[in-house]
């Protein structure tokens, strides 16, 4: 399991700054819409929350949110995921908020 300390705010309030998470390895079928992950943006880590899953291609793309300005990734290749956050979930409110955009 791997851990890293978060430093920017773009997940907050559910994921605050300085906050430490936890990630797993998880294979591309075991991905759902709201699972917050870790991935590679060119060369950086990025932590946002998965918004929609493209499985119908042969690498998978996927397009995460941030939860500062609900601001869209560009879509990326599932190679790019380091790992999947297990300590912190999306609340259902907060999925609620997201699905129908209440700011």
């Amino acid at each position: 399991m791997k851990k890293y300390r978060v430093v920017s705010g773009s997940m907050m309030p559910v994921i605050p700054i300085g906050m430490e998470i936890f990630l797993e390895e998880v294979s591309f079928p075991d991905l759902k819409k709201f699972d917050i992950i870790v991935f590679n943006d060119s060369g950086k880590y990025t932590c946002h929350y998965i918004w929609h899953i493209n499985k119908h291609l042969d690498q998978g793309m996927i397009i995460t949110r941030n939860l500062d300005g609900y601001k869209f990734d560009d879509p990326f290749a599932f190679d790019q995921v380091v790992g999947r956050v297990t300590n912190v979930k999306l609340p259902l409110w907060t999925k609620l908020k997201l699905l129908f955009w209440i700011k």
